[in-house]
């Protein structure tokens, strides 16, 4: 009679601990880091090389094992989502020429060739965003120095993003970026109606009276050569109740812990 209350209490004492890991399993299951983390995919000039203490790396925005691959993916037709889109550029004597890889984009941006209509330049928006940046991963090096390793869109945005980057619809506008930039103002400052409407480490959307702006993180690297780690995004601007539309892509640093992040004047193009 003992022995069986023995086994019985064992039992229970079993089913209690089998309850107990299945309710630890289902709580990880469900319960994840509260913020997401930025995991970029390191690379560098070919597969294997050795890594630097800041190597050249980018984001899930950029589908690329290795930055071996960039003259390749160049040569490649870029993939515009749907095949009735078609991108045509416009030369200097008005000519129009169909476009279907980024080696011909680029080559005919540098012979001064254009989107002559808003659907020309809705349609370049898909080899800017997958060909650009590899012109700029084409210049990019390890960086000695970094104070931009753990950069992230959705950490005080309105706060750390340049206002070089906001809504500058003219030259009056310009004009009072640049005066505020001078004076240490921020882009809540100059931009006080601008609304966050969606943020994530790689990607942010703002609004901003009536212009959109959207943000993605693509990479870092030193694109300029001066030592210092920078990071590489994509900017696409719109005004919602016109044809008025922008998309490039900007390089930022910091020269400094307490710095704040300014705008690196690039161009690939040349």
């Amino acid at each position: 009679m003992r022995s069986r209350t023995c086994a019985g209490f064992i039992l229970r004492c079993l089913c209690g601990l089998v309850s107990l890991l299945l309710l630890v399993s289902s709580c990880s299951e469900h319960q994840g880091p509260s913020r997401e983390e930025v995991q970029p995919h390191v690379g560098s000039t070919q597969a294997g090389e050795k890594r630097e203490k800041h190597p050249v790396r980018w984001t899930e925005h950029l589908k690329m094992e290795n930055l071996g691959q960039i003259e390749e993916l160049l040569d490649k037709p870029v993939d515009m989502s749907e095949s009735r889109f078609k991108l045509y550029l416009t030369g200097p004597d008005k000519q129009r020429v169909l476009v279907t890889t980024g080696r011909q984009w680029f080559d005919l941006k540098c012979k001064g060739f254009y989107p002559y209509t808003t659907y020309d330049i809705t349609m370049e928006g898909w080899f800017k965003i997958s060909c650009e940046p590899l012109l700029y991963l084409k210049k990019a090096a390890p960086a000695r120095v970094s104070y931009v390793a753990d950069f992230r869109l959705d950490k005080d945005p309105l706060k750390n993003l340049p206002p070089r980057l906001g809504p500058i619809v003219s030259g009056d506008t310009r004009d009072r970026v640049e005066e505020g930039v001078a004076r240490g103002m921020t882009w809540t400052d100059l931009f006080p109606e601008t609304v966050v409407e969606s943020a994530a480490p790689t990607k942010i959307d703002l609004r901003c009276a009536d212009n959109t702006i959207g943000l993605s993180l693509i990479a870092w690297g030193d694109f300029n050569g001066d030592g210092l780690e920078d990071v590489l995004l994509f900017h696409a601007f719109n005004v919602i109740s016109g044809t008025l539309r922008c998309y490039k892509h900007v390089v930022l640093t910091r020269r400094s812990r307490e710095d704040r992040l300014s705008v690196v004047p690039m161009d690939v193009y040349k």
